[in-house]
């Protein structure tokens, strides 16, 4: 939840700190496909996306994806930072290292450089704004 909710909650506050219309919009098939792939031993999930409205350039589309899975990273840094300071016990550790781990890796994944994925939006508008989050994500998981 905490992973998709404000990676979501990024896009479209940077969207409307820019002066831009933006709203999420669920899909209910993405729903569906979550189900469908929890069964089969992984999870893939696009349960909707945030779309904007304007003339939006294509630095405007590179910033506002990119606070998706900035705002990834930065969930996955600040728990594992608080991990390695003291690291609780049992479930409360287990599931905090959980929450960072699914920040990284959908913060990684989003900024692959493919449609419709936001790295693609990111590098299209700036292969260094691109380069440099996705160096601290591969960094991270090789941690």
């Amino acid at each position: 939840v905490t992973a998709f909710v404000l990676h979501e909650l990024a896009h479209r506050s940077m969207a409307r700190r820019m002066g831009y219309w933006a709203e999420y919009r669920a899909w209910p098939p993405g729903l569906i496909l979550a189900v469908a792939t929890s069964f089969l031993g992984f999870l893939f999930a696009a349960p909707g996306a945030v779309y904007v409205e304007g003339a939006v350039d294509r630095r405007g589309y590179g910033v506002i994806a990119l606070a998706g899975p900035l705002t990834n990273l930065a969930v996955a840094c600040v728990v594992r930072a608080l991990l390695s300071l003291a690291p609780p016990l049992g479930a409360l550790g287990r599931v905090l290292w959980f929450i960072g781990d699914i920040n990284l890796w959908l913060g990684v994944f989003n900024l692959l450089p493919i449609p419709p994925l936001d790295g693609f939006k990111v590098a299209s508008w700036s292969l260094a704004a691109w380069a440099l989050p996705m160096a601290l994500g591969v960094g991270l998981l090789v941690l």
